[in-house]
């Protein structure tokens, strides 16, 4: 796993999604240092949806000069979420001091440990993704998509978990019958989807939009290959 590393903070990917940042120990960041580290996250994004989890368990010090900045930073779209572990005393009541300020930036939760933080995160884009798809339909729901046998999937994210069938069904509010009648499914209605996503914490809207660039692709090469016959009838003319 690469880091990547500033004066004051150290970052890597816990997944493709999920970006972390753990502040130095023994460092003084002052508004020069905020401005690396949002550079920083924001070059990791790569103008794609993110999420961040903050390690504030070191000793450090921030300038009020620093503190007053933050609470001018506008919000960019490719930050999801910030989640903050601050287990100790003193950094919990240094970050919900800057965590109002942050709230412009991106929505902020606090958080003890780092499981909890990475199960809100994981709601956060499932969430967002679910907006997303709302959004680019004309109704809410995931149609039949050749890319994507949505059943299946469920059922293999399913089966790695520690469910039973009676659990699961009773934690999406249906009924043992219908989660069988889901596995089969080819098509989803989103709002079940991201109750599912939730419950199993694995985000299936990704699915569809990996199968939305896919779909795009062969269109392209359908296009190029249409292209090229057209193209090579050309060169058969001109050639006679």
């Amino acid at each position: 796993m690469s880091i990547i590393s500033t004066e004051t903070a150290h970052f890597s990917f816990l997944n493709k999604q999920i970006i972390k940042c753990a502040l130095r120990d023994e460092v003084e960041i002052d508004v020069k240092d905020i401005k690396k580290n949002i550079e920083t996250l924001i070059e990791m994004t790569a103008h794609k949806k993110h999420v961040v989890l903050m390690d504030a368990d070191m000793n450090y010090t921030i300038t009020k000069n620093a503190w007053e900045y933050v609470a001018t930073l506008e919000r960019y779209e490719n930050i999801v979420a910030f989640a903050i572990i601050a287990s100790n005393l003193a950094s919990r009541i240094i970050w919900k001091f800057i965590a109002k300020k942050f709230a412009s930036f991106a929505p902020v939760q606090i958080f003890l440990d780092s499981e909890s933080a990475v199960t809100w995160l994981n709601e956060c884009l499932v969430e967002e993704a679910s907006r997303g798809l709302v959004e680019s339909e004309s109704q809410n729901c995931l149609q039949k998509n050749n890319f994507v046998d949505i059943g299946k999937i469920i059922q293999e994210q399913f089966q790695k978990s520690e469910l039973t069938v009676t659990e699961f069904a009773k934690k999406i509010h249906t009924t043992r019958e219908n989660v069988y009648n889901i596995f089969r499914r080819k098509s989803m209605d989103c709002d079940l989807l991201q109750k599912i996503s939730k419950v199993l914490n694995h985000n299936f809207f990704d699915y569809y939009q990996i199968a939305k660039s896919a779909k795009i692709n062969k269109v392209d090469i359908q296009l190029l290959q249409k292209n090229n016959l057209i193209l090579e009838e050309l060169l058969e003319r001109f050639s006679r």
